[in-house]
């Protein structure tokens, strides 16, 4: 008797939505790490500033605690000011928690 093999692909999302205008950006993505959310973020962010005619002035995010530290400091790096989610709060999310 054969087999059959399953090959399962975990697939990841990151959503990016704008406070003032409640328009939702979703990326998705097959890694769940700092290189990839870094990646996303340059990509998002020079595609709405590049729209816009304005900079990104400050992010929101629950991204897991071994990822936050590092994208803070590529936030900082940018000039864009980091506004952390209360740990285990999804109400501080917003409409993000809605979205997903």
């Amino acid at each position: 008797m054969k087999g059959q093999m399953h090959t399962w692909i975990r697939l990841y999302f990151i959503t990016l939505i704008d406070n003032f205008s409640c328009y939702c950006w979703i990326y998705f993505t097959t890694h769940k790490d700092t290189k990839m959310i870094h990646d996303i973020y340059i990509q998002w962010k020079a595609d709405v500033e590049n729209k816009a005619n304005t900079s990104v002035s400050y992010l929101q995010m629950d991204c897991g605690s071994k990822h936050k530290r590092e994208m803070a400091k590529i936030l900082k790096a940018g000039g864009t000011m980091h506004i952390p989610s209360s740990s285990h709060s999804h109400k501080s999310n917003g409409l993000a928690e809605c979205q997903n």
